[in-house]
């Protein structure tokens, strides 16, 4: 099914002129262009499967309010925007699927575009990942050796990219997240589950689960590995008034 969707992007993206002189290139092509050379095309046997099944989620990126953020002639030139503070909010409204693809191509490019600029001791940009277990389900990734997400995570911040995972589930985050975290730092915990991960990630004695049970609002365990042991601390209340900030500002 990949191979067809691959020949499909070729085929516009041969046709707009992007694999001839830079001059040359047109516009981007989009979903639409590929549903529609799709749409035209005609198989058999087992490529005629995967045509159907294609369409299926050609359909899904031509669909409604999010098929303007998938399908954009000129789009916004993703360099551009690690150079300025960024929120990408994925409104419920997109199908999940679209919402995972969309999650794991940004990252995929992310770590592609900091491979090409090479290894470095500096930072050069700080990604927050809210309800990281959504984007790292553990059902999904444990059983499957050397995924492409897993790379990311391991690899990544040898080129200047630091990766923050924000879960209220540690337990629903994979061994390979938890395991290439430099700086844990649990807060209140109240499912059985997810203090076992905490307390395992931590390595901590069984009988030390009460202490992640106990946590208040406010104070938390944290680990760095190699310099600082599982400890306890307080952070200091900021106080933030709600409203303060609005959609205007932000836009």
């Amino acid at each position: 099914m990949a191979d067809v969707i691959a020949e499909l992007a070729d085929a516009e993206f041969h046709a707009k002129g992007f694999y001839g002189e830079p001059d040359e290139a047109d516009s981007f092509p989009t979903f639409f262009d590929l549903k529609n050379r799709l749409e035209r095309q005609r198989y058999s046997g087992r490529r005629a499967l995967w045509r159907d099944s294609c369409l299926r989620i050609l359909r899904t990126f031509t669909f409604g309010p999010a098929a303007d953020a998938f399908n954009a002639r000129d789009p916004i030139k993703l360099e551009d925007l690690l150079d300025k503070p960024v929120i990408l909010e994925l409104d419920l409204e997109m199908p999940k699927t679209v919402r995972t693809f969309f999650t794991e191509t940004i990252l995929r490019w992310i770590h592609l575009y900091r491979l090409s600029q090479g290894e470095t001791d500096k930072l050069r940009h700080v990604l927050v990942l809210e309800e990281a277990h959504n984007i790292f389900p553990a059902k999904l990734t444990d059983n499957l050796p050397n995924g492409g997400l897993e790379n990311v995570y391991r690899e990544i911040r040898s080129f200047g990219q630091s990766l923050i995972a924000i879960t209220q589930h540690p337990s629903l985050l994979p061994i390979y997240l938890l395991g290439n975290t430099h700086t844990l730092i649990f807060m209140a915990l109240t499912h059985e589950a997810d203090i076992i991960s905490a307390r395992q990630a931590l390595f901590l004695d069984r009988s030390q689960d009460v202490f992640l049970d106990r946590l208040k609002v406010g104070e938390g365990i944290v680990k760095i590995k190699g310099r600082l042991t599982p400890t306890h601390v307080q952070f200091p209340e900021t106080p933030v008034k709600a409203g303060a900030v609005k959609d205007g500002d932000l836009k």
